[in-house]
């Protein structure tokens, strides 16, 4: 597998157990990632036995993020958590 964008892709496709890398070459400055390589691995990915199994996957991480943004959920107290850090940062002394 190509990684997409560099070693995340490769990290989360080899974490998640599936993935599709575009073969980015760095045609686009290195970061981008043309319509006709979405498009080429879009094809790829739905025409392929994997399809059912990423379907599956994202709507495991589509409960899990609506979970974590609910009322209680780790994003809302972790960022709760940094504001409360922050307020208890002292102000910096005068000039």
């Amino acid at each position: 597998m190509a990684p997409l964008l560099g070693t995340t892709c490769k990290r989360m496709a080899d974490g998640w157990g599936d993935g599709v890398g575009s073969g980015c070459s760095g045609e686009r400055g290195g970061w981008g990632v043309g319509a006709e390589a979405v498009a080429r691995v879009v094809r790829e990915l739905m025409d392929s036995s994997r399809s059912m199994r990423v379907r599956e996957l994202v709507a495991k991480l589509k409960e899990r993020a609506a979970a974590a943004l609910a009322e209680g959920g780790t994003s809302i107290t972790n960022l709760a958590g940094l504001v409360n850090a922050w307020a208890e940062v002292p102000p910096p002394p005068p000039r």
